[in-house]
C-alpha cells in the first residue's frame, strides 16, 4: 500500500481547532466560584447548601440566605454567577447573608470552579472526539461521512473545551469572540450529525432535505443573537441581558437536542430501511454507542438530578461513559469487523432492557407499599425486598428469553455471519454421501440461518420432468406434488432465483414469481439447482420468514450460494454413484460370467454322468453272454439315469423359459399326496444305488389344491434332489405332508451339510453356489431352487427353509387348499 498523502488543509484545520482548544481550556480553568453552593428556595432567595463535603469558610452555615454579592441584590443563581464569571479565583468578594432574621456581612475567598478530578477526566474525553475525528479523516478522506463526521467532531471538541469561562480576560472583546466560537461550535453540531445521518451508511434522499439549509441559516441568525446578548450582559454588566441570553440559550438548547434526537431517529430509521447487512452492522455500532451515552445521561444524571437534586453519580464519570459515542461512530466508519458486533449490541440491548423492566417492578412494588402502608417500618421494608427480590428471581429467565425474542426479532433481520454460515455448509455437504443427506443438511443451515415458517427440497428428474419432495420442514400439503406449478413457475432453463416481491427487500435482477390466488400459504423464495449445463438437479422452496422481516439481498446470495453448493454436491453423488454403478455391473457381469462358465461346465458335468452310464449298461445289454436277469436290471439302471437326464434337462429349459417369461401353467384341482407318491416312483433306482433311507408320512386325508401338475412335480423333484445331493453320510430323508391354517404343506427333510443362515436369502438365485467347502465340492447347475421359486410364487404359495450346518436342512412348501384358493388369490 503507498503511503497516505496528507494536504495542507488537513493539517492546517485539526491545527487550529487544537490551539482554539487550548486557548479555551485555558482560560476556562480560571473560572472562580464561591466556596459552597446555593440553592434557591421555595421563596425564591438564594440559601447556602453544603455538597460534596465542601466545608463552609468562617462562620457560615448550611441554610444561610445570601442578599447581595460585591453590593448587587441577588435574584438568582445565574446573577450570582455572572458575578463570580467577572473575578479571578482567590479574590475576597463580599457577601450580605441573612440568618434567622438576622442580618450579617462576610469575606470569602473564591476557589476553582473544576476541581483537579474533573479536568483528570474531562480533558482527555474532550480529546477522544479530536483525536477520533482527526484519524477517521486521515484514515478516509475520500469518504464524505469521514469528513462529516470529522467537522462534526471538532465542533464537539470545540464545544467541550470551551465550556463557560471567566469574562474579564484580556483584551477586551476576546471572551465575547470566544462565546462567538463556542455558540457556532454548539450550531454546527445538530446540523453536522443531521447530514452525516443523511449519507450514513449510504447517501438517501429525502425531500426534508432541502430544508436543511433553511435550519443552518436559523441556527446562524440564532449564534449572532446570543453572541449580541451575552457581549451586552458581560460588557455592560446587565442582569437583565445576562437573563435574557440564559433564556434564549435555553431554547437554543432545547432545538439542540430536538435535532439530535431527529438524527438519531432518522439512524434508526435507516437501520430498518437498510438492504445489505453490512450497512446495519455499521448502524448497530451507532446505535449501541448513541444508548449507552443516552442512558448514562437519562438515568445516571439528568432523572435523578430531577428527583434528588444530583446525580447518581458525578458529572465526570457520565461524561466519561459517553466516550462511548464517538469511538463507536469512528468503529462504524473505517472498522466495523472489528469487533462481532451482532453480540455486543444484542448482549448490551437485552440486559439493559431487563435492568428497566426490573427497576420498574421494584419501584412499582415499593412505591404502592409506600402509598398504601402508612407506617413503612425497617421489618416491613426488608421483608418487602426480599419478596420482590424472589419474584424477580423467579421471573428473570422468561423475561430474558421473551426480550431476548424481542431483540432479535425488531433488530435481527441477518443473525449469521455470512463467511462463516458459508463455511459450515461447505463442510457439512463435503460429508454427503446422498442426495437426501444433502437436501436435509441444507434445509438445516437454511432453519438455523434464514428461519422460514416452512422449506422444501424437491429432486427433479429431468427425463420425466417431474419434481418429487425429499426433504422438507413444516411444508403445507398443498406444495407435496406441485410439478404443474413448477414447470409454470421456473422456466427451468432461465431462472435460478424466483422471488416474491411481498417478502424480499429487492426485486432488482431477479426473476419474480408469478401470482397465484389459490396459493396459501404463498412461496418467498424458489432456487433451483442446476448442473454445469443448465439441467435442473433440484428445487429449494421456501416460505416468508418466521421474524416477519423480508429477505434481504444478503439472505438471497448467502441462499443462493448455498444452492450452488448443494447443486456441486448432488453432481458429486450423481458421478459417484453412476461409477459404483458401473463398478457393480461390471462386477456382476463378471460373476454372471463366472456362474455361466460354472454353470456350462456343471451341465456338463451333470449331463455326462447319466449318458455315460447309459452307454455303458446299453453295452453291457448288448453282449451275448449277458443274462436275461442282468438285462432287465440293465434296463431298469439306463431308465433311471434317463429320467435324471430328463429332469436336468426340464430345469435348464423352464429356467429359459422363466427368463423369457413364456412359462406357462395349467392350473386343476390336484391331490398333493398323488403327485408326491407318483413323483417318488423314478427315484426308487436312485434312492436304492445310493443308499439312501426314505421315509414318507403323508397327511390321512387328501390335500386338494389348484395347482399345475407338472409343476409341483418339478418342485418335488428339485427339492428331492438337492436334499440327496447334499447329504453327507447320514443318508436319510424325511417327506412329510399336512394341512396348516387352509395350506397344504410338503416338507422334505435332510441330516446334510446345512446352510448357513448368511446364506439362506441367496440361496433362490439363479447360478448361486454357497460358499461353503463342503458345497463348493459338489457339483449342480445352481438353478433348482431358482425354478422352484418362480413356480411356488405362480401358485400363489410359499417356501420356507429351517437349516443348521453339519444338521441339516428342511425345505417346507405352502399351497393353498381348494376351498381357500379362491380367497387368497383375492387377498
Amino acid at each position: 500500500m503507498g503511503a497516505v498523502k496528507i494536504s495542507p488543509k488537513q493539517l492546517l484545520i485539526p491545527l487550529v481547532v487544537i490551539v482554539l482548544c487550548a486557548a479555551g481550556t485555558w482560560f476556562s480553568l480560571k473560572r472562580a466560584m464561591l466556596p459552597f453552593h446555593v440553592e434557591q428556595n421555595p421563596t425564591g432567595q438564594l440559601q447556602i447548601s453544603e455538597q460534596d463535603h465542601i466545608p463552609l469558610p468562617g462562620q457560615l452555615k448550611s441554610g444561610d440566605i445570601v442578599l447581595n454579592c460585591e453590593g448587587h441584590t441577588l435574584d438568582s443563581k445565574k446573577a450570582l454567577e455572572l458575578i463570580t464569571d467577572g473575578q479571578n479565583i482567590g479574590d475576597i468578594v463580599s457577601l450580605q447573608l441573612v440568618r434567622e432574621g438576622r442580618e450579617f456581612s462576610a469575606h470569602v475567598s473564591l476557589i476553582p470552579f473544576y476541581s483537579i478530578r474533573y479536568q483528570l477526566i474531562a480533558i482527555p474525553f474532550g480529546l477522544v472526539f479530536l483525536i477520533l475525528g482527526i484519524i477517521v479523516h486521515w484514515k478516509q478522506p475520500e469518504k464524505k461521512e469521514a469528513r462529516y463526521f470529522f467537522f462534526s467532531m471538532l465542533a464537539v471538541s470545540i464545544m467541550y473545551f470551551f465550556p463557560w469561562r471567566p469574562y474579564n480576560i484580556y483584551p477586551t472583546g476576546l471572551a465575547q469572540l470566544f462565546q462567538l466560537i463556542y455558540l457556532s461550535a454548539y450550531a454546527a453540531t445538530p446540523i453536522l450529525f443531521i447530514k452525516f445521518a443523511f449519507i450514513f451508511p449510504r447517501e438517501k434522499r429525502y425531500p426534508f432535505q432541502r430544508y436543511l439549509p433553511v435550519l443552518t441559516l436559523f441556527f446562524s441568525i440564532f449564534v449572532l443573537w446570543l453572541t449580541l446578548s451575552y457581549s451586552l450582559a458581560t460588557l455592560n454588566f446587565s442582569f437583565a441581558w445576562y437573563h435574557r441570553f440564559i433564556f434564549w440559550f435555553n431554547g437554543f438548547r432545547v432545538i439542540f437536542s430536538a435535532c439530535l434526537l431527529f438524527a438519531l431517529s432518522y439512524f434508526v430509521h435507516s437501520y430498518f430501511r437498510a438492504i445489505e447487512e453490512e450497512d446495519r452492522r455499521k448502524l448497530r455500532w451507532i446505535l449501541l454507542g448513541l444508548a449507552i451515552g443516552s442512558c448514562a445521561i437519562i438515568f445516571l444524571w439528568t432523572i435523578p438530578q430531577t428527583f434528588l437534586s444530583r446525580g447518581l453519580v458525578p458529572e465526570d464519570i457520565v461524561l466519561l461513559i459517553c466516550s462511548v459515542i464517538p469511538i463507536t461512530f469512528a468503529i462504524s466508519i473505517i472498522r466495523h469487523h472489528l469487533l462481532d458486533i451482532d453480540i455486543i449490541f444484542n448482549r448490551s440491548v437485552v440486559y439493559a432492557l431487563i435492568f428497566l423492566c426490573i427497576a420498574a417492578i421494584y419501584t412499582t412494588v415499593i412505591g404502592s407499599l409506600a402509598y398504601f402502608v402508612s407506617t413503612f417500618t425497617v421489618q416491613l421494608s426488608v421483608l418487602s425486598s426480599a419478596v420482590v427480590a424472589v419474584f424477580i428471581a423467579i421471573i428473570f429467565d422468561p423475561l430474558r428469553q421473551k426480550i431476548q425474542e424481542f431483540v432479535d426479532k425488531t433488530f435481527f433481520r441477518v443473525h449469521y455471519n455470512y463467511r462463516d454460515a458459508l463455511l459450515r455448509i461447505n463442510e457439512d455437504l463435503k460429508n454427503c454421501i446422498t442426495i437426501a443427506e444433502t437436501g436435509k443438511i441444507l434445509l438445516q443451515h437454511v432453519d438455523i440461518n434464514i428461519l422460514p415458517e416452512f422449506s422444501g427440497f424437491y429432486i427433479y428428474n429431468n427425463d420425466l420432468n417431474k419434481s418429487e419432495l425429499l426433504i422438507s420442514q413444516n411444508i403445507p400439503p398443498l406444495y407435496s406434488e406441485f410439478d404443474s406449478w413448477f414447470d409454470y413457475q421456473t422456466n427451468i432453463s432461465q431462472a435460478t432465483v424466483l422471488i416474491n416481491p411481498r417478502y424480499t427487500e429487492s426485486r432488482e435482477g431477479f426473476a419474480v414469481l408469478k401470482s397465484e390466488q389459490n396459493l396459501s400459504p404463498e412461496p418467498a423464495l424458489v432456487f433451483t439447482l442446476q448442473d454445469e449445463k443448465k439441467n435442473i438437479l433440484g428445487i429449494l422452496l421456501l416460505g416468508p420468514k418466521k421474524s416477519g422481516f423480508r429477505y434481504s439481498r444478503e439472505d438471497i446470495d448467502l441462499l443462493s450460494v448455498a444452492a450452488n453448493q448443494t447443486s456441486q454436491t448432488i453432481e458429486r453423488i450423481n458421478l459417484q454413484q453412476d461409477l459404483l454403478f458401473k463398478q457393480e455391473v461390471a462386477r456382476h457381469l463378471e460373476e454372471l460370467s463366472k456362474s455361466k462358465s460354472q454353470f456350462i461346465s456343471s451341465v456338463t458335468h451333470e449331463l455326462k454322468t447319466p449318458l455315460t452310464s447309459i452307454k455303458m449298461f446299453a453295452e453291457l445289454m448288448g453282449n451275448e453272454n449277458t443274462a436275461l436277469a442282468k438285462a432287465r436290471e440293465y434296463s431298469a439302471i439306463i431308465e433311471g439315469e434317463a429320467d435324471r437326464l430328463n429332469r436336468l434337462i426340464s430345469t435348464v429349459l423352464d429356467f429359459a423359459k422363466m427368463e423369457r417369461g413364456t412359462k406357462s401353467f395349467q392350473f386343476h384341482a390336484v391331490d398333493l399326496n398323488k403327485i408326491i407318491t407318483g413323483a417318488l416312483v423314478p427315484f426308487e433306482y436312485i434312492f436304492k444305488m445310493e443308499n439312501f433311507t426314505i421315509k414318507v408320512s403323508l397327511h390321512l386325508s387328501p390335500l386338494i389344491v389348484i395347482a399345475d401338475a407338472d409343476g409341483l412335480v418339478q418342485i418335488f423333484n428339485n427339492i428331492l434332489s438337492n436334499a440327496m445331493k447334499f447329504s453327507a453320510s447320514v443318508r436319510e430323508l424325511l417327506i412329510e405332508t399336512s394341512e396348516k391354517n387352509g395350506f397344504a404343506v410338503m416338507a422334505i427333510t435332510d441330516r446334510g451339510i446345512g446352510i448357513d443362515k448368511r446364506e439362506l436369502e441367496n440361496i433362490f438365485q439363479p447360478f448361486y453356489r454357497a460358499r461353503d467347502k463342503k458345497a463348493q465340492r459338489i457339483g449342480g447347475a445352481g438353478l433348482g431352487l431358482q425354478v422352484v421359486k418362480s413356480i411356488v410364487d405362480a401358485h400363489n404359495g410359499r417356501i420356507e427353509v429351517q437349516s443348521q450346518p453339519e444338521k441339516g436342512s428342511t425345505f417346507s412348501l405352502f399351497l393353498p387348499l381348494e376351498q381357500s384358493h379362491e380367497t387368497h388369490i383375492n387377498n
